[in-house]
């Protein structure tokens, strides 16, 4: 057994690390946790957990996602070469977190999660509600380091599956689950650099955790870079072709703009981003 229930007011478990870990790569088959998600009827992580102890350490918040719910991913590179153009980025990033913040308001059941990387990882805001706050700020997005672009897009995807397994509703027989039918994954992630840094994940971990979950219904997983260097790596990675596109070395808001109205023309049009060309406005 991989998880045990823990006290009362609120819904927590003990989770083995290498069982949770087979679980999310084997895209959510071949062990128990849907049950979890069965007794509890809807579950959303809390963000603290310890990679590497024995065990993992999890408390789960109850909460009620409505059917339809969209889970965004938004990743951006802060390396050091990021310096000359990050103004332009941030401007970017938060006229679409201003426009994120209008669908919301009118009703769009969205979460959306933000991860900042360089040498090293940053969640800056996880699972959150976009409420125009002042997410964006250029004193929070200072470029520096190096470029861990396997490790951003590792995490990210295990955290995603994790939103997905948890948005799980039973078969008509009660007896097994079954993805929700309009619950949606989108991971964006932009770079300006090559992989240069990750310690966590290589080529062939990424390309497993990749085609697990990229080519499910209900998931896109689209990146835009600035260096061929980093197309060719998650190539390496086995991600998908045509939802890559390439831009200039000085088009780093531009191919922020791209990716930011991808997802912004969809969610107006109902969601179904994994049905749409990702590269078409390219």
């Amino acid at each position: 057994m991989i998880y045990s229930k823990l006290g009362k007011s609120k819904t927590c478990f003990w989770v083995n690390p290498t069982s949770l870990r087979k679980f999310i790569f084997g895209g959510g088959k071949g062990t128990p946790l849907p049950q979890v998600a069965k007794e509890t009827e809807r579950l959303a992580a809390c963000t603290t957990y310890e990679i590497g102890s024995e065990l993992m350490f999890f408390g789960m918040l109850m909460e009620q996602f409505k059917g339809g719910t969209l889970h965004y991913y938004l990743v951006v590179d802060t390396s050091g070469s990021m310096q000359d153009q990050m103004h332009e980025v941030l401007q970017e990033l938060r006229a679409h977190w201003a426009e994120l913040t209008r669908l919301a308001s009118e009703g769009k059941e969205m979460r959306v999660s933000v991860l900042k990387f360089d040498s090293s990882l940053h969640w800056m805001l996880e699972r959150a509600v976009p409420d125009g706050s002042d997410v964006f700020a250029e004193r929070r997005f200072v470029p520096q380091g190096g470029t861990a672009l396997f490790d951003a897009v590792g995490q990210a995807l295990e955290r995603a599956a994790f939103d997905w397994i948890f948005s799980a509703v039973p078969t008509a027989d009660g007896n097994d689950f079954e993805d929700h039918p309009d619950t949606e994954v989108v991971v964006m992630v932009f770079s300006d650099g090559g992989e240069n840094r990750s310690r966590k994940y290589g080529a062939e971990e990424l390309g497993f955790l990749l085609e697990s979950y990229q080519n499910k219904k209900g998931w896109t997983v689209g990146f835009t870079g600035c260096d061929w260097a980093g197309i060719q790596g998650l190539r390496s990675g086995k991600m998908r072709e045509d939802r890559m596109v390439q831009f200039g070395a000085n088009e780093k808001g531009k191919a922020v703009r791209f990716m930011a109205s991808f997802v912004e023309e969809n969610i107006k049009k109902g969601g179904k981003f994994h049905e749409q060309n990702f590269r078409k406005n390219a």
